[in-house]
């Protein structure tokens, strides 16, 4: 998919977890996903978004892209888990080849 406007030369990877996950809450965690995303300047106008549905989304699959030194050109999605609300899961991660802020 691509983000409305010119196209800009840039692509950020999606990969959103849809096990166990109703539609509503599947939408509400890709809207956090990518708004924060946008917010912080890790997509913007014309960049293509290339998403990734899978069952459940394993912390250590995403070891590089959870590196701190990556932070800047990362955004996660992590909220309570629906099977057990006090333990932590993680709904999405999305990585851009912009850094934060690059306009």
């Amino acid at each position: 998919m691509t983000v409305p406007g010119p196209p800009s030369g840039h692509a950020a990877q999606v990969s959103v977890a849809v096990g166990g996950v109703s539609i509503g809450a599947c939408l509400v965690h890709v809207h956090h996903l990518i708004a924060e995303a946008v917010l912080r300047g890790l997509v913007g106008p014309g960049d293509t978004l290339r998403v990734c549905h899978r069952r459940y989304l394993d912390p250590a699959e995403f070891h590089d892209a959870l590196d701190p030194a990556r932070a800047g050109a990362v955004q996660t999605r992590i909220a309570g888990s629906g099977s057990d609300p006090d333990r932590l899961a993680l709904f999405g991660v999305l990585t851009s080849d912009r850094s934060e802020g690059d306009h």
